[in-house]
């Protein structure tokens, strides 16, 4: 799986770069988003294929929860449409959401209610007295929060800095993208073995590869060096995905009571997707609201980079912390 998302993320960015050069900037970034019609496709044909049925038996009609849900939803939408508009501001750090924090609030509220008048809620907040869960969707959640901007800081830096074309700053994730396949399959074989220190070991790499990007970047910009020079130390983020994304969902769904695996995995899914939005919402912001206000690109482009790396070693805190209660485990690595 985690090889077949590897691949994806190396042939996607350059299918889009392509279509974003091929079209012409009257046709808009948008429509590269196309691509993922078919695959959307292929994914729900598959899906009714091959997943083996599981629906409920015993019960004529399941419980699904349908207001703890609804509230989940608005509170997922208040938060997200929040997003567009800090980008939309260029706000930065001032994406603060209003509105989803109070909902979520209430669907916690709801939930724990709903459990104790003997329904089934679609997400049993005990299963966040697991401390290894806890911590688990914080790491993953803070290192999405940066990591993911990486790859949309970069192609902004060459391309409305530096001019390169969409196709040319598509090509700089490639590396990236085969390194993660490759280390995600060694990762898998040892994760068990090593535990949180592998995805310690993770982090440190990310954080080796941004400060690598940081002064090389400048080379990039006075000429010294090709752009593609970026793709050497951008390729150790690609190692460290797959050394710190999978690693720490196995470990953290390994802990949490099988009952639960098929919620907590949602929620792992949901705490990547929130980090990544929120991210790549407020990193580029923090870009623009700098080159507005004068400064200059690799200034601003540094910064971010500096963020994104406080935010990497904030997550290998965490690790840190996870490794602690893992040791003093029954059966300790």
């Amino acid at each position: 799986m985690a090889t077949t998302v590897a691949v994806a993320t190396a042939i996607g960015p350059v299918i889009g770069g392509l279509l974003i050069q091929v079209l012409g900037p009257n046709w808009g970034w948008r429509w590269m988003f196309l691509m993922n019609v078919p695959i959307g496709i292929g994914a729900i044909i598959g899906t009714f294929r091959y997943i083996p049925d599981d629906r409920a038996r015993g019960k004529a009609r399941p419980d699904l929860d349908p207001v703890g849900t609804i509230l989940l939803c608005l509170a997922i939408l208040g938060i997200m449409r929040a997003l567009p508009r800090a980008r939309r501001e260029r706000a930065g750090v001032a994406v603060l959401p209003r509105g989803g924090p109070l909902v979520l609030g209430l669907w916690w509220t709801w939930e724990r209610r709903y459990k104790s008048r003997g329904g089934s809620p679609m997400v049993d907040t005990a299963i966040f007295a697991n401390k290894a869960f806890r911590n688990g969707i914080l790491i993953v959640s803070v290192y999405f929060l940066g990591a993911t901007s990486v790859w949309i800081i970069v192609p902004l830096f060459l391309q409305m800095h530096l001019h390169h074309t969409a196709f040319e700053a598509s090509l700089l994730g490639s590396p990236s993208s085969i390194a993660a396949a490759i280390s995600s399959q060694i990762a898998g074989r040892y994760v068990l073995t090593l535990g949180r220190r592998m995805v310690i070991a993770g982090f440190g790499v990310a954080f080796l590869g941004l400060l690598s990007t940081t002064p090389l970047a400048g080379f990039v910009e006075s000429g010294a060096v090709a752009f593609w020079w970026l793709a050497a130390p951008l390729m150790l983020m690609g190692l460290s995905q797959g050394m710190t994304i999978s690693p720490n969902q196995t470990l953290t769904l390994n802990s949490v009571d099988p009952r639960f695996g098929g919620v907590a995995g949602g929620i792992l899914q949901l705490g990547q997707r929130l980090g990544a939005a929120i991210g790549t919402a407020m990193i580029p912001g923090i870009i623009f609201s700098l080159t507005d206000g004068g400064t200059e690109w690799l200034e601003a482009f540094t910064i971010a980079l500096v963020i994104i790396m406080a935010l990497t070693l904030a997550a290998m805190g965490v690790s840190f912390a996870d490794r602690a209660r893992e040791k003093e485990a029954p059966g300790a690595l």
